[in-house]
C-alpha cells in the first residue's frame, strides 16, 4: 500500500494546512511543464497529485488510514483522526465514501489532470507554430524588402545611364557647331588635363551662352558654351577654384549681330537678357591643394521658377576680367 505521508513528506498527523503547503511545493517541482519530458518527474507528479487527493479530504484521509493501520473504519483510537485539531467535532453533513467512491474519485482527479497537462501542451504547440510563422514571415519580408531595393538599385542605374547619354548626344548634336561662340572677348577656353572637375548644366527654358566665371582674382571668364533650349551639357576638365555662373538668353541667334564693343561676333535678335545664377560661387576641386573640401561635380539646373536668377547689365557679361 503506498505511503502518501511519505510522499508529500509530511508526518501522519499533519494538519490540512501543512498538507497544502507540501503539495504546492512538490508540484512546482515535478509539475510536467517544468520537466518537459522527463518521465520519472511525470509519474512523480502523479503520486504527489494522487497522496493530496486522499489526504486533503476528511472523509478520503480517515479511511486510507483506518486501512493503512488495519483497523476497520469505525475502529480505532477516535484521537488517531484528530489530524493536528483539538477539539474537532463531527460534521453530521460530511459523508461516508466507499472505496468505490473513492476509485472514481481518483479517476475524476486524474482525468482532470491529465486534462490540464493536454490544454498546456496545445498551447505551447499553438506559441510554437506561431513563432515559427512569423520568422518565416519575417524571412519572406526581408527578401521583399531586398529585391525591391535591388530592382530600384537597378532603376536607378539605368536613369542615370540614359542622362549620361543624353548629354553626351547635346555634346555631340548640339553644340559642335557653336561652342564657345565668344572666345574672342573671353579668350581662348581653359582646361586642366585628366582633371575630373565638370559642371552639368541643363537649360530649361530659353536657348543660351553660358559661362564659367572665376569668383576670386583676376576674375576671368574660362568656359563660354552655347546650348539650346531644354537640353544639357557637360563643361569637362575644369580647372581647380570657385566660380559663378553667368548667362546671356534669348531667341534666333544671328551670327551678323554686333556684341557692345562693336564686333561682330553673334547674338540673339528676340528676347536677350542677361543673368547671374544667386547661387554660388560653386567650388570645384583643386589639384594643387591638399585636402581641399571641394566637389569635382556640380549640377546646375537652371529654372527661373526653381533657381533665382539675378539680372545684369551686357556690360557686366561681356566683362572679361583682369
Amino acid at each position: 500500500m503506498k505511503d502518501h505521508y511519505q510522499t508529500l513528506g509530511v508526518p501522519e498527523n499533519a494538519s490540512e494546512q501543512e498538507i497544502k503547503m507540501a503539495y504546492r511545493k512538490l508540484a512546482k517541482r515535478y509539475h510536467p511543464d517544468v520537466n518537459a519530458g522527463a518521465k520519472g518527474a511525470e509519474d512523480r507528479f502523479k503520486e504527489i497529485v494522487e497522496a493530496y487527493t486522499i489526504l486533503s479530504d476528511f472523509n478520503l484521509r480517515r479511511n486510507y488510514d483506518a486501512k493503512r493501520i488495519g483497523k476497520s473504519f469505525f475502529g480505532g483510537n477516535p484521537s488517531f483522526y484528530s489530524y493536528g485539531q483539538t477539539n474537532e467535532k463531527k460534521d453530521p453533513r460530511r459523508k461516508e465514501y466507499s472505496e468505490e467512491d473513492l476509485e472514481r474519485a481518483r479517476a475524476r482527479h486524474k482525468k482532470r489532470a491529465l486534462a490540464n497537462m493536454a490544454r498546456r501542451k496545445n498551447i505551447l504547440k499553438g506559441m510554437i507554430v506561431t513563432f515559427i510563422l512569423f520568422m518565416v514571415a519575417s524571412a519572406e519580408f526581408e527578401n521583399y524588402i531586398e529585391q525591391k531595393r535591388n530592382k530600384d538599385s537597378l532603376d536607378l542605374s539605368y536613369k542615370l545611364a540614359s542622362i549620361r547619354k543624353q548629354y553626351q548626344e547635346v555634346e555631340k548634336t548640339k553644340i559642335e557647331n557653336m561652342d564657345s561662340p565668344y572666345d574672342a572677348v573671353f579668350g581662348e577656353a581653359q582646361y586642366e588635363n585628366n582633371s575630373p572637375n565638370h559642371f552639368v548644366i541643363y537649360m530649361a527654358f530659353s536657348d543660351a551662352v553660358i559661362c564659367a566665371v572665376q569668383s576670386n582674382p583676376p576674375y576671368k571668364t574660362l568656359r563660354n558654351e552655347y546650348i539650346e533650349a531644354k537640353q544639357a551639357f557637360v563643361m569637362k576638365e575644369m580647372p581647380g577654384g570657385s566660380y559663378f555662373i553667368k548667362m546671356y538668353t534669348g531667341e534666333n541667334w544671328d551670327m551678323k549681330k554686333k556684341i557692345p564693343d562693336g564686333r561682330r561676333l553673334g547674338g540673339f535678335t528676340n528676347n536677350e537678357a542677361f543673368y547671374k545664377v544667386h547661387l554660388g560661387p560653386f567650388a570645384l576641386h583643386d589639384l594643387h591643394k591638399k585636402n581641399s573640401d571641394t566637389n569635382t561635380c556640380d549640377t546646375i539646373y537652371i529654372d527661373p521658377t526653381k533657381l533665382k536668377l539675378d539680372i545684369i547689365s551686357s556690360a557686366e557679361f561681356f566683362d572679361a576680367g583682369k
